[in-house]
């Protein structure tokens, strides 16, 4: 009687211990995947930022402004406090910092 349980008891650890390598393998397969995955997705982002750098260089921003027949403001054409431009609408009125001196609502 005591052989059959040391048996039972051997085959009960034997078979945790081979779900236990199971759960193992399955966990470094999907560790595995998630770093490919990651690696993957690094490369894109790599591309996207150079991307983004190229489109935000002012050459590209002075040929896309030319492209779209809008002139680039110098910086001396800028109001030094608020950082707007220094030109006029056709009406001859000085545009305005947003949130200042309208209210909701005035027009």
């Amino acid at each position: 009687m005591r052989i059959a349980f040391v048996i039972l008891c051997l085959t009960a650890i034997g078979l945790a211990t081979v779900v236990c390598r199971h759960r193992e393998i399955a966990a470094g397969r999907e560790i595995h995947q998630l770093q490919r995955r990651l690696v993957e997705q690094r490369r894109v982002l790599w591309d996207l930022e150079a991307r983004l750098a190229e489109v935000c260089a002012l050459p590209a921003v002075r040929i896309r402004a030319q492209d779209m027949h809008t002139a680039m403001i110098a910086p001396e054409a800028r109001d030094a406090n608020t950082g707007y431009a220094l030109v006029t609408d056709p009406a001859g009125v000085r545009p305005e910092a947003p949130g200042r001196g309208r209210t909701v609502g005035q027009r």
